[in-house]
């Protein structure tokens, strides 16, 4: 009997689970934020990069809030619209395009856009409001519910 790829792969775990936009800003928030609460436990080399944490803490926060915003502020319907524009325009690239480099960097571009609504789209329709980050890190539950786990 053979031995595939497939399941060399799944012995030495080498296909790990690919996290949405938002449980990777939430992963890496809750686990920085847990490293900052106890930097006295941290390396040497975490604590004089204290500043470039506490920067890194406020991106990923600010990009839950933006992903939050358009979530509160834009409607399902609106968030279709945006999602069939999207398509359309990334299917005329493909036919009107001669193959290249700028063809493929706006393909991949629109690719993902449509990747970040359609996000946009599955936490809509968990959830009708995103509460603020702080929230979701002390209520396991509606983490989950926002998650979709």
């Amino acid at each position: 009997m053979a031995i595939e790829l497939k399941d060399v792969i799944t012995v030495f775990g080498l296909n790990q689970k690919t996290y949405s936009q938002l449980e990777n800003i939430i992963l890496e928030y809750a686990g920085l934020l847990q490293k900052m609460n106890n930097v006295e436990q941290q390396s040497w080399f975490f604590k004089k990069a204290e500043e470039n944490n506490l920067l890194k803490l406020n991106n990923l926060k600010s990009q839950f809030e933006k992903m939050r915003t358009e979530v509160n502020d834009t409607s399902i319907d609106d968030l279709i619209e945006s999602l069939n524009d999207y398509k359309e325009q990334a299917k005329s690239i493909q036919i009107h395009f001669q193959p290249g480099f700028i063809k493929g960097l706006s393909v991949a571009s629109f690719n993902s856009k449509i990747i970040y609504i359609e996000e946009l789209l599955t936490i809509k329709s968990r959830i009708d409001k995103m509460n603020e980050l702080d929230d979701y890190l002390e209520n396991r539950e509606s983490l989950i519910k926002l998650l979709g786990w």
